[in-house]
């Protein structure tokens, strides 16, 4: 992988589905590569966007969770 970018195995990377050996041998790559180290930083990055969004759209309507809401 020396040779190659690591750039299709970084999504499954970041979350946890490569072997223990697949893992290693990403992040070695990573470690001399500007472009992987970049890649892994970006889709981490989404990753959490998207752990912010379902958590939010998960919530409940304000108006449901203050125990003063107005009645209608």
């Amino acid at each position: 992988m020396d040779s190659e970018h690591a750039l299709q195995l970084i999504p499954d990377y970041v979350l946890g589905l490569l072997s223990a050996d697949e893992s290693r041998r990403v992040e070695q790559h990573a470690h001399h590569c500007f472009a992987c180290r970049e890649a892994i930083r970006r889709e981490r990055q989404i990753g959490v966007l998207l752990h912010q969004t379902v958590q939010t759209a998960a919530r409940p309507p304000i108006a449901e969770r203050t125990p003063y809401a107005l009645a209608s």
